[in-house]
């Protein structure tokens, strides 16, 4: 499919890479070098307006043919900066192709790191569980009145942005959750770096396993959860005898 406005947004991105350009070259590290060659730069840096501005009318038009009214017209900053931040990101593959839920990851590896060097795995569930809950009763009322089990996945997977933020490939169908962990990528980089000891495996066990479970009491079902696939892939299901 084919939007007209999409010329738009590549003649002003075109025209735009210039600034970026001068910015990173404006940036000496001292001995001859831009600063481009040890950062990260869109070529948009200053330029976020107008960028979002270019990018109003394709998303509007992109919404419509998916049936949603998608309508930035009184942020184009707010647009065109999150684009920023997308290239920017997307452009960091000199070590490893980098992910827009790269920091929230590794923050959560960490989390999870220092919890296991320290005993602490279950306590961090059981914190996690704990502060998660106000929603899921709230949802788990809903449940118990209207007899809707579907409002279980709703709650984990659907109704915050804590977990698409975090996980980037899923697959939703009625009862069932099917996504790529997020951790199997920087696993063996980060652990090759020296940073953490962990596996994707493990990090399932002492950490997503058991925090889905205590939702699933909350929310007054059960759920089978699987172990993760030889792709990568965890599934999360409502259980027939939920």
């Amino acid at each position: 499919m084919k939007f007209k406005n999409l010329t738009k947004v590549i003649v002003v991105m075109g025209s735009t890479a210039l600034a970026g350009s001068a910015f990173a070259g404006a940036h000496s590290s001292g001995d001859g070098k831009s600063m481009k060659e040890f950062g990260q730069y869109s070529g948009y840096e200053g330029k976020e307006v107008e960028l979002g501005n270019a990018l109003l009318d394709a998303v509007k038009e992109a919404g419509e043919a998916v049936g949603k009214d998608y309508d930035f017209s009184d942020r184009p900053e707010q647009l065109g900066a999150a684009l920023h931040q997308t290239l920017k990101t997307l452009n960091h593959n000199d070590s490893y192709q980098h992910e827009m839920n790269d920091a929230l990851v590794k923050m959560t590896m960490g989390h999870i790191q220092f919890a296991k060097d320290n005993d602490m795995s279950e306590e961090i569930v059981a914190h996690d569980i704990e502060v998660t809950s106000p929603m899921m009763k709230r949802v788990g009322k809903l449940i118990e009145k209207t007899g809707n089990k579907e409002l279980a996945l709703t709650a984990i997977f659907d109704q915050t942005t804590c977990f698409y933020q975090l996980v980037t490939t899923s697959d939703r169908e009625p009862g069932k959750v099917r996504y790529q962990s997020p951790f199997a990528q920087l696993v063996p980089i980060t652990n090759a770096m020296g940073q953490y000891d962990l596996s994707a495996e493990e990090i399932h066990e002492i950490w997503t396993k058991p925090r889905y479970e205590g939702y699933a009491e909350i929310l007054g079902v059960d759920l089978d959860i699987s172990d993760i696939d030889e792709d990568g892939y965890i599934t999360v299901q409502l259980s027939p005898t939920s």
